[in-house]
C-alpha cells in the first residue's frame, strides 16, 4: 500500500510540476505552446491526466479564474493607458481548460 501511495504522490508531482512550468511560460513562445497544446488535444490525453491525478474541479476552477481576469481586463479596458489582457496566455489558457472540460469523460 505504501509503494502504490508512495507510486502516485510520485505521478502527482509530476504533474504539477509539469503545469507549473507549462503554466508561467508568458513568452510568445508559451502562447504558441499553449495553443498548439489546445489543437491538438484529445480526450485519451485528458483521461491519462485524469489517471494521474487532475480533477476535474481543478480545471474549473482555473476556468473561472480565468474567465474572471478576462472579464476585469475588459472592464478596465476603458481607462485611460490600460492594456487590458497584459497576459497574453488568457485567453488561450481560458480555451484550453475548456477544451479539456469538453473532452473530459
Amino acid at each position: 500500500m505504501a509503494s502504490k501511495r508512495s507510486w502516485k504522490l510520485q505521478q502527482i508531482r509530476q504533474i504539477e510540476n509539469s503545469v507549473r512550468i507549462f503554466f508561467y511560460i508568458q513568452t510568445v513562445e508559451g502562447v504558441a505552446i499553449t495553443k498548439a497544446v489546445t489543437e491538438k488535444l484529445t480526450s485519451e490525453q485528458v483521461q491519462l491526466w485524469a489517471k494521474q491525478g487532475l480533477t476535474k474541479e481543478w480545471v474549473q476552477k482555473q476556468l473561472a479564474s480565468y474567465t474572471n481576469a478576462i472579464q476585469k481586463g475588459l472592464e478596465k479596458a476603458g481607462q485611460a493607458g490600460a492594456n487590458p489582457l497584459n497576459n497574453k496566455q488568457l485567453l488561450p489558457r481560458k480555451e484550453l481548460m475548456e477544451k479539456i472540460l469538453e473532452l473530459w469523460k
